[in-house]
């Protein structure tokens, strides 16, 4: 048979399958490895051993040897392993039930993983093997399942991230998944401190806390991998000792120390600002494949947005830190302003009564008789007395209301009862002033109104009284002032409108402050009637008590409109 070996017959082949003979024909220029072998056997023909009797080119380079150092030989000689491993049985097997064997062998040749599938066939007394390389397609898989590790990893990277709150907590995360992933020695995170300049690691993996010292006082201008991919923000990787030697010097002796090959420095960009580098060490040289380099810099983007998220939230809880002990320190100073005016207000009133009091002894004679010029001064004198205690009242009475002291009796109040009641008050002055006053309802007679709102009826008077009083002050002769009053399922409206001179809309919402007034013109003659501004503070303070409002909408030259808003029932 052409082709074949001297020392193999072409019997030795009758029985071989069709596939085989083919392929023993192509031996010589086959990619694939192609062995024959001779059994060995003892006395009792149990095989013990096989002996080459055909290896190809391709076959040999296998196993990293020559025909010629194999044909004739012993495989056990060889190959002593055969014995624990299993082959030689499975070779055995083959050669006595002729069953075909098949297995797919992996392992590292000279550092690079190959694999190889053997299928061993029967031919005649003989036992033929091939061996098909399937490196390609281990790689391939190899490559395929470390893909779905990595997205997986990217995956729960994710979660983790989503969850941390702190840059230490993201650093955690990102550490531990790299360390994982990669098999790396150390991983590490370095943040640029601007101010100092410096570098500042505020996380770490296994790194000893002298070597992070000296890390941490190292300046921009430190020729180190990672100082260098922040510097640049370019990726910066030092494949060996040699590499980290020749780039690095400066770093090769900590390097050493912590026993670092190779490094991977990826910078952490976010909105195109590096703030950060990402920083993975190995013990052995290591050069990233493109699929390690996009797995980081996957890594990188993620860990860039959580650490900005986590400074911001930083930034908003120390904010929200500072709001609440501004809350507090606003609280403790409210408090004490209202202890002080309710105590003024207080000590002010004893003086105040004694006053009150000498005042009307004069005024009867009983101090001795008073003329006419001293009886036109002690008339002034009691007016300023009076606005005092007026004052001192509302005072007290703010002092109460910002400390809950105020106590509210909520019922049902009949809404005409209180308007009728409130402008009864200010009758005199109303008629004095030569103004008009109308109120506006569903039923044409105020009598037969039946509206009705939850509210304290002393409140609710005291509220209207006051906005009818300053209705009056504010209002020129021959003007007009109405109250409307609408309804809702839930609200009642009562508006007092008047034609007054009206309040600038700068003032519309401090006018509600205490102590402040609405601004005058300066040929106004009510200077005398004016307040101290603690009414409206009050008024609005009562109406929000009983779950309603106070507000005004005013035109300058027009008039204003204040607008109660109080529960309906």
């Amino acid at each position: 048979m052409p082709g074949l070996p001297p020392d193999v017959s072409s019997a030795a082949f009758a029985s071989t399958d069709s596939w085989a003979l083919a392929y023993w024909r192509a031996k010589d220029v086959s990619p694939d490895g192609f062995v024959v072998l001779d059994a060995v056997r003892d006395r009792d023909e149990k095989v013990i051993d096989f002996r080459y009797a055909y290896v190809n080119p391709s076959g040999a380079e296998i196993v990293l040897r020559t025909p010629a150092e194999l044909i004739g030989r012993s495989m056990v000689e060889v190959f002593p392993a055969v014995r624990e491993n299993g082959i030689l049985s499975a070779y055995a097997s083959v050669a006595d039930t002729g069953t075909p064997w098949q297995q797919e062998l992996l392992y590292d040749r000279d550092g690079i993983s190959v694999g190889f599938r053997i299928v061993a066939v029967r031919m005649g007394e003989q036992v033929a093997l091939s061996f098909a390389d399937i490196t390609a397609r281990v790689r391939l898989e190899r490559e395929r399942d470390a893909a779905v590790a990595r997205t997986m990893r990217l995956q729960a990277l994710t979660a983790a991230l989503a969850s941390a709150n702190s840059s230490a907590e993201v650093a955690e995360a990102v550490v531990d998944q790299i360390r994982e992933s990669l098999g790396a020695l150390h991983v590490s995170i370095l943040d640029s401190d601007v101010s100092e300049p410096s570098i500042v690691r505020f996380a770490a993996s296994q790194i000893p806390g002298d070597v992070r010292d000296e890390v941490t006082v190292m300046g921009f201008d430190a020729q180190w991998p990672a100082v260098v991919a922040l510097r640049s923000a370019e990726v910066v990787v030092v494949i060996d000792a040699d590499d980290m030697a020749h780039r690095f010097p400066t770093a090769l002796t900590v390097a050493s120390r912590l026993g670092v090959e190779a490094t991977i420095a990826m910078p952490l960009t976010h909105h195109g600002q590096t703030h950060a580098v990402l920083s993975v060490d190995f013990a052995e040289a290591h050069e990233p494949t493109e699929a390690e380099l996009s797995f980081l810099s996957a890594i990188a983007d993620q860990c860039a947005l959580a650490l900005e998220r986590a400074r911001l939230a930083d930034v908003e809880r120390k904010s929200q830190h500072e709001l609440q002990r501004a809350l507090e320190n606003l609280a403790v100073t409210s408090r004490a302003k209202s202890r002080f005016l309710a105590e003024m207000s207080h000590e002010l009133r004893t003086p105040l009564q004694a006053m009150e009091g000498y005042l009307f002894l004069f005024r009867a004679g009983l101090l001795g008789p008073v003329e006419a010029r001293q009886a036109d001064a002690l008339d002034r004198i009691t007016i300023a007395q009076h606005r005092i205690v007026r004052l001192a009242n509302e005072v007290l009475e703010l002092a109460q209301l910002e400390n809950g002291e105020s106590r509210m009796d909520i019922g049902d109040v009949l809404v005409a009862d209180a308007i009728r009641a409130a402008e009864s008050m200010v009758t005199p002055q109303r008629i004095a002033g030569e103004i008009e006053f109308s109120v506006i309802d569903d039923a044409t007679d105020l009598s037969s109104r039946t509206t009705l709102v939850r509210a304290d009826p002393d409140r609710l008077q005291q509220i209207l009284l006051n906005l009818l009083s300053n209705a009056v002050k504010f209002t020129s002769p021959t003007g007009h002032i109405d109250v409307r009053v609408s309804s809702s399922d839930s609200t009642v409206r009562i508006d007092v409108i008047d034609t007054g001179r009206g309040i600038p809309e700068s003032h519309l919402e401090s006018i509600f402050d205490p102590f402040v007034q609405a601004p005058t013109s300066s040929d106004d003659q009510r200077g005398d009637k004016r307040g101290v501004g603690l009414g409206l503070a009050i008024s609005r303070e009562l109406a929000r008590r009983m779950d309603g409002d106070l507000s005004v909408t005013s035109q300058v030259g027009v008039g204003s409109v204040f607008s109660l808003r109080l529960p309906a029932v």
